[in-house]
């Protein structure tokens, strides 16, 4: 997952928070290219197990 966000001093607190979650601070992607007024942040997901199908319940007809 990855995001882009202001640069300016008004934005440190959500670098800290941004930072708290795991985020790192990365190049810019997709279409963004490098702004002075932007800074962007990755975090790696890891996919969730799949759950297992339920039980088939063995109902009285």
């Amino acid at each position: 997952m990855s995001l882009e966000t202001g640069a300016s001093d008004y934005f440190w607190p959500a670098h800290r928070l941004y930072a708290k979650a795991g985020f790192d601070e990365c190049e810019p992607f997709g279409s963004y290219t490098d702004d002075p007024h932007s800074l962007f942040f990755t975090m790696q997901l890891l996919a969730a197990p799949r759950a297992a199908e339920p039980p088939a319940l063995d109902l009285p007809r």
